[in-house]
């Protein structure tokens, strides 16, 4: 019965193939020739991946999404993926749970990140917070309410300064007739700097960032003014900057 069995599958396969037709190859004209292309030198540092950057202590510009800390950094990625889903989905994607029962999902989302268990309470914590503040604030609900061509996370690539670039831009938006770049700083004052001196500090660090947005997005949709501003969840602070095309 068995070797019946086998028999029989044998002669189906041997069937398979008799039917299976190899796909017709052509080549190519001795003659042929690709298209030509424009060079373009590719960016040995790839920096511009990422929301932001650090520099290291050679003050070269590196891949960089939040704090130093591991934890911290962690946190800074799902307040970016939740301020997304409220833009994206609405304030109910936040609220529909009971806190006791969202904090245990950011607990198992933190850890999932590796967050280590000891820090996952103070980790959770500060992505409430810095979600909180920003759906209660003003300002917060105005960046992630409904604008005219709005989008979160979008990834824009083109060429800067001579060099392939490709970045992903947190929020933007058309709003009074500008199309405004906004991009999240989970990062906080240093102990015993002030509020002031800390977004100056970070206008500063960002300023070259925010300028290659600024040129990737001009190259991208020159139908309106470009504005371009650093927001901190945990502040709720706000941080315009005033750039032109240049990228120095």
């Amino acid at each position: 019965m068995v070797e019946d069995d086998f028999a029989a599958h044998a002669v189906s396969c041997e069937a398979t193939a008799d039917e299976f037709e190899s796909p017709l190859l052509r080549r190519l004209p001795v003659n042929w020739q690709g298209p030509l292309s424009t060079g373009v030198r590719l960016s040995q540092e790839d920096h511009l991946k990422t929301a932001s950057v650090k520099e290291d202590i050679d003050g070269r510009e590196l891949i960089f999404s939040g704090w130093e800390s591991e934890s911290r950094r962690h946190v800074g990625t799902l307040v970016h993926q939740y301020l997304e889903r409220i833009a994206r989905f609405g304030p109910e994607v936040w609220s529909r749970q009971s806190e006791t029962e969202r904090e245990k999902i950011l607990g198992r989302q933190l850890s999932a990140l590796g967050v280590p268990f000891s820090e996952v309470p103070g980790s959770t914590a500060r992505v409430v917070a810095a979600v909180e503040r920003t759906r209660n604030s003003e300002r917060g609900k105005w960046l992630l309410s409904p604008h005219a061509e709005h989008d979160c996370e979008l990834p824009l690539t083109g060429v800067v300064a001579g060099e392939l670039i490709h970045a992903v831009i947190d929020r933007t938006f058309v709003a009074d007739g500008r199309r405004w770049i906004v991009d999240y700083k989970t990062s906080s004052p240093k102990a015993g700097e002030t509020e002031a001196a800390f977004l100056q500090r970070e206008r500063e660090h960002y300023r070259r960032q925010m300028s290659t947005y600024l040129q990737l997005m001009n190259n991208y949709d020159q139908r309106y003014p470009v504005r371009t501003a650093l927001y901190f969840p945990l502040l709720d602070g706000w941080c315009e900057l005033e750039l032109d095309c240049a990228v120095r």
